[in-house]
């Protein structure tokens, strides 16, 4: 189950700007993706054991759960200012990547709708209905009380993928020869920031694995984990890159075209989405409600 939260926290957003990411990379990016996925998976391992220490150091301090895994590692650490400087880094970190799929929600839902109606909606209008809507999801308590979220998130994103590389091989006759230019120092940063952007997420670590039973195998669960994310990713990147190359678009999802078949591939990340929202901002509410003291 802490491999489907880890898969389901990480590969949100990620995939759908990764063949944008490699169009500005070039191959090098393939090669930047896995050292990426590789090290984060190694900081993930490092984080678990970091846990496990502290619990065996002081066994009275920290048994059972935890709301701020992450910081309480900080401060053993560093003491105090180390603490504070996690806690800035951390909420920041994650109340960024959450706008992120805020915006990409209310994107692809406004595609969605205009493309099927004649409903004029823009994603100005549904950011405030989806921030509204997702308000009571944020009084859950820890990933344990919404497991069924990581779940239907990681199915979401696997049923997204497929389609998206089955329409890109349908539709490969309407699409314009591929170009592969050259990066420059602009698109390579820019690129680059996407990658690393897809393997974001060690600031939920601790979190999750704070719900294990026994958080001495959380090492397992990331290698499950991480060789979920780029089972997802490397189909998706490879196909989007090599058929549209330079002309992919930031979203896949908006390359291949809105047909009945991608609808589905948009409502299935739009799920995966509002999963991963939830997923991935709890650190910053139950960080919240440890300030308020909120049971």
């Amino acid at each position: 189950m802490a491999g489907f939260f880890l898969i389901a926290q990480m590969a949100g957003a990620g995939f759908l700007a990764l063949p944008r990411a490699i169009a500005n990379t070039g191959w090098l990016g393939i090669a930047m993706m896995l050292l990426f996925c590789l090290s984060v998976a190694f900081v993930g391992t490092r984080l678990g054991r970091s846990w496990v220490i502290l619990e065996e150091r002081w066994p009275q301090e920290y048994h059972g759960a935890v709301r701020q895994p992450y910081m309480d590692i900080a401060e053993k650490s560093l003491g105090y200012v180390g603490r504070q400087i996690t806690t800035w880094s951390l909420v920041l970190n994650l109340y960024g990547s959450t706008t992120v799929h805020l915006i990409l929600i209310s994107q692809l839902l406004a595609a969605v709708v205009q493309a099927e109606t004649d409903f004029c909606l823009t994603k100005c209008h549904v950011i405030l209905i989806v921030g509204i809507c997702l308000v009571p999801f944020t009084w859950l308590g820890s990933p344990k009380d919404f497991w069924q979220a990581s779940i239907l998130a990681v199915v979401a994103t696997l049923t997204a993928v497929v389609v998206i590389v089955v329409q890109i091989f349908l539709s490969e006759d309407t699409l314009d020869p591929p170009e592969y230019p050259n990066p420059t120092v602009a698109s390579f940063s820019l690129g680059f920031g996407s990658i690393l952007f897809a393997f974001g997420g060690a600031a939920v670590f601790p979190t999750i694995q704070n719900d294990m039973a026994d958080r001495s195998h959380f090492w397992k669960s990331v290698i499950i984990g991480f060789s979920g994310i780029l089972s997802l990713y490397l189909p998706v990147t490879l196909v989007g890159y090599i058929k549209i190359g330079d002309a992919v678009d930031s979203n896949i999802l908006l390359s291949v075209g809105i047909t009945n078949i991608v609808v589905v591939a948009i409502v299935m990340e739009i799920i995966n989405l509002l999963c991963t929202f939830i997923i991935s901002s709890n650190p910053v509410f139950q960080s919240i409600e440890e300030v308020f003291k909120v049971p």
